[in-house]
């Protein structure tokens, strides 16, 4: 297996099947901050061309536990947002948009930001000790990085808009059982059976498989994209309420957040 160069957290190797492996590498946690959803947008942007599948993984503890918060506090602007929503959607059009297959291999937390981009990968396999969610109403905002559509592409509309709503977090065994993820494994062995799984895709021909996943996904890139589109001026607007704030604050003072709670009609 030989390594590629590694890129701002990140741990790449290519083995001799053609299969990459991306590993999150900010530990303890391996939090989201804007230089890593760039770097991750231009890994998927500029896949090589011996590459014929890629696993997506974090260490044996963590996938990813979100978005680093710190990022949030600094400054609650609209420019702040644009930058989030600018890095971030482009981080997941690329991933999304990624010629050959992507394997999550999930341990551990896997919460807001990280389960977004678990989801835009086309197969999930988590160990049975993983935890997943997206959490980021109890923040006072959203899933900002495409969750809404692409869990209400797995649970149906419905499902996830009320999964969303109250922010819940899951066992591995729950969520497979509401189809939030696709495999589960004894705790431990999700990379394995990511990369097993990985292996036997890029043994088979690679145009047809290209071609595969290119038209699987073809009716839903159009949506996407549109989604896309209206997410990033509704993130842009939260991101600046008063509970956006209240939420980030409470986060970083561990106690229950106290929402504005207007008279009047909604908050302006």
């Amino acid at each position: 297996m030989r390594d590629l160069p590694d890129i701002s957290g990140l741990v790449t190797e290519l083995n001799e099947a053609g299969v990459l492996r991306i590993t999150l590498a900010r530990p303890p946690l391996n939090l989201l901050t804007q230089d890593l959803r760039h770097a991750l947008g231009t890994l998927f942007g500029e896949v090589p061309p011996e590459v014929r599948a890629v696993v997506l993984t974090g260490s044996s503890e963590t996938f990813c536990a979100g978005a680093d918060m710190t990022e949030f506090s600094q400054r609650f602007e609209r420019a702040t947002a644009c930058r989030h929503g600018a890095n971030g959607h482009r981080m997941m059009r690329n991933l999304v948009r990624c010629p050959v297959p992507v394997i999550a291999a999930v341990e551990g937390p896997c919460l807001g930001g990280g389960y977004e981009l678990a989801l835009a990968c086309d197969w999930i396999v988590a160990g049975q000790g993983a935890r997943l969610g997206l959490p980021e109403i109890k923040r006072g905002i959203f899933p900002g990085t495409a969750g809404i559509p692409l869990l209400a592409r797995r649970l149906g509309v419905h499902a996830a808009r009320m999964a969303i709503m109250a922010g819940a977090m899951v066992d591995a065994d729950e969520a497979r059982q509401q189809g939030m993820i696709d495999e589960l494994v004894p705790q431990g062995d999700a990379l394995q059976r990511a990369t097993t799984m990985s292996e036997t895709i890029a043994a088979s021909p690679a145009q047809a498989i290209r071609a595969i996943k290119r038209l699987g996904d073809h009716d839903f890139l159009d949506r996407f994209d549109s989604h896309l589109m209206a997410e990033i001026d509704a993130f842009e607007d939260i991101f600046q309420t008063a509970d956006a704030r209240e939420g980030c604050a409470a986060f970083f003072d561990k106690r229950t957040p106290q929402w504005v709670r207007p008279k009047n009609g909604p908050e302006q």
